[in-house]
Formats: structure tokens, C-alpha cells, sequence
């Protein structure tokens, strides 16, 4: 039996095509594979640390207290573990900051807040500065007056 060739532009349509689903197939299989092993192999570096921030009790002249409090609570932490930096000049990094604000009526009086970053130099200058604005929510109250307010519906 014999094969006979009708269209020989069909059959190079065929093999074209047959060649860049293979292609395709070979790029997108090597794209997931990398991704894989990615996620696999190499790890996520995570790195806690807790923070004790201070309150300037000393108010300058001037400057009314409020809450005892003449400043802002600040803190400081190195990003130095055993003497070698924790970050690599050059990589991004993301850094999150998570707060537990217990629930009471002075807190709940607390609004919007900035929180800054400052990234400072051995010397102790600034090298940069991030601001991020957080809203401090309070699930508790909410959920109360929530409650209250169905209560005085039905």
C-alpha cells in the first residue's frame, strides 16, 4: 500500500504546526517546572523579633502631656544576626508588621495612626524613611454595638 501526498502544503501546515505545539508544550512545561522547584526547594526566610517600644515620660517645655506621654512610642532593632546583616544590598524585601492592641475605651478613641520606618546607618543617620498609614480596628466594640442595635430592632 502506498501513501500518496495530496497537498503537500497541507502536510507542511500539519508539521508547522505540530512543531510549535511541541515547542509551546516544552516552554511552558519547563516554566512550571522551575516554578516548582522554587517553590520546593528553596525556602521562605522568615524573621520574628519582639519589640519593646519606649515613651519619652519627660515632657520639654512647652508640650502638654497626653496619657503621660510627651513622644510617640518608638523602638529600635538591629538587622544584624551573629554580627552578619540579615538583608542582601540589592534583593527586595518586604517587612510586616503585625500590632495587638487589646480592646478598651481608651483605644477605642484611636483613630488612624502613621506608622514610620526609619532605616538608619551605623552612624545612626537616616538612611530612609517609610510611611504607611494604619487604622486600628476594634472588632470587639463593633460587634457589641452590632449586637445592640439587632437587639433594639427585634
Amino acid at each position: 500500500m502506498q501513501l500518496s501526498i495530496q497537498n503537500p502544503l497541507s502536510t507542511y501546515l500539519i508539521y508547522a504546526c505540530t512543531f510549535c505545539a511541541v515547542e509551546i508544550g516544552t516552554l511552558l512545561s519547563c516554566g512550571c517546572l522551575s516554578l516548582l522547584v522554587r517553590y520546593i526547594l528553596v525556602p521562605n526566610v522568615s524573621w520574628q523579633t519582639a519589640l519593646n517600644f519606649n515613651f519619652d515620660t519627660i515632657c520639654h517645655s512647652g508640650v502638654q502631656p497626653i496619657n503621660n506621654m510627651c513622644s510617640f512610642p518608638s523602638t529600635e532593632f538591629d538587622l544584624k544576626i551573629g554580627g552578619s546583616p540579615v538583608f542582601t544590598f540589592g534583593h527586595p524585601y518586604s517587612i510586616v508588621s503585625d500590632f495587638y492592641i487589646p480592646d478598651s475605651p481608651k483605644n477605642n478613641l484611636a483613630g488612624m495612626n502613621i506608622l514610620t520606618l526609619e532605616l538608619l546607618d551605623e552612624g545612626g543617620n537616616c538612611s530612609r524613611k517609610f510611611r504607611r498609614s494604619l487604622v486600628i480596628l476594634h472588632s470587639k466594640m463593633q460587634g457589641k454595638s452590632l449586637d445592640s442595635l439587632v437587639s433594639l430592632l427585634f
